[in-house]
C-alpha cells in the first residue's frame, strides 16, 4: 500500500486504522435510517410523518453537540487510558447500549440518552492517533487516504449487507444483529491495536534565580 510503519508496529495493527473508519460508517449509516423506521413505526415512537424529520433532526442534533463536548477531553483520555481500551473499550459498551434501542420506546429521552454511547464510540473512532502512532510521518497522507475509504467501505456494508440481511426481521432482531457484528468488530480492533511506546525523557532541569 506504499506505507511505511515505524520500528515495532506491523500490517495487522495499521489495519486497526481503516478498520476504525470503516466501523464509524457501518454504525452512523444504520442507526441513521433504522432511527426512521423506529420513529414512524406505530408499535414503538409512532411519530407522525409530517414531525419525522424535525424529531430525527433534533435527536441527531443532540447527539453532535455531546460529541463536540466530548472532543474537547477525548485526548486526556487517550493518555490516560491508552488506544486500545478507548477504542475497543467505548465500541463494546455502543453495541451493548443499542440493542436496548428499540426497547427504549416510546421514550425519546431514553432513546437520545442510549445514542449519546453511540457519540462516545463516534468521537474515539473519528480522534483516534493511530496514524501518528504507527506511520513514519513522509507516509501519513497515503495513510489518511487509505483511512477515509474506510467510510465508503462501512456505508457499503450497511446498504449491500446488512440492511438485505435485516430486510425480514422485527426491529428487536435487527438491532441485535447489528450490535453482535459490532461487538465483533470491538473485539477485532481490541487484538489488532497496539499501544505506541512512550519514550520518557528528562525534563530539563531551570536554575532558580
Amino acid at each position: 500500500m506504499g506505507v511505511s510503519l515505524k520500528e515495532g508496529f506491523s500490517k495487522a495493527n495499521f489495519f486497526a486504522i481503516p478498520i476504525c473508519t470503516v466501523v464509524a460508517g457501518y454504525m452512523g449509516t444504520f442507526i441513521n435510517v433504522a432511527n426512521i423506521f423506529l420513529l414512524k413505526d406505530p408499535e414503538f415512537y409512532n411519530i407522525p410523518a409530517s414531525e419525522i424529520g424535525r424529531v430525527s433532526n433534533s435527536i441527531i442534533f443532540m447527539g453532535l453537540t455531546f460529541q463536540i463536548c466530548l472532543s474537547l477531553i477525548i485526548g486526556y483520555v487517550y493518555d490516560l487510558f491508552g488506544r486500545r481500551w478507548t477504542i475497543g473499550g467505548t465500541l463494546l459498551m455502543a453495541s451493548f447500549t443499542l440493542t436496548f434501542l428499540p426497547y427504549a420506546a416510546p421514550s425519546i429521552p431514553l432513546m437520545i440518552s442510549l445514542r449519546f454511547c453511540m457519540s462516545m464510540a463516534f468521537c474515539a473512532l473519528n480522534s483516534q492517533p493511530l496514524i501518528i502512532d504507527y506511520v513514519v510521518k513522509e507516509f501519513r497522507g497515503r495513510a489518511i487516504a487509505i483511512s477515509n475509504m474506510g467510510l465508503i467501505i462501512g456505508d457499503l456494508l450497511t446498504f449491500v449487507i446488512l440492511l438485505n440481511i435485516t430486510k425480514s426481521m422485527n426491529e428487536y432482531s435487527k438491532f441485535l444483529t447489528f450490535t453482535i457484528s459490532l461487538a465483533s468488530f470491538a473485539v477485532t480492533l481490541l487484538i489488532l491495536i497496539k499501544e505506541p511506546l512512550i519514550e520518557i525523557r528528562d525534563t530539563p532541569k531551570v536554575p532558580i534565580l
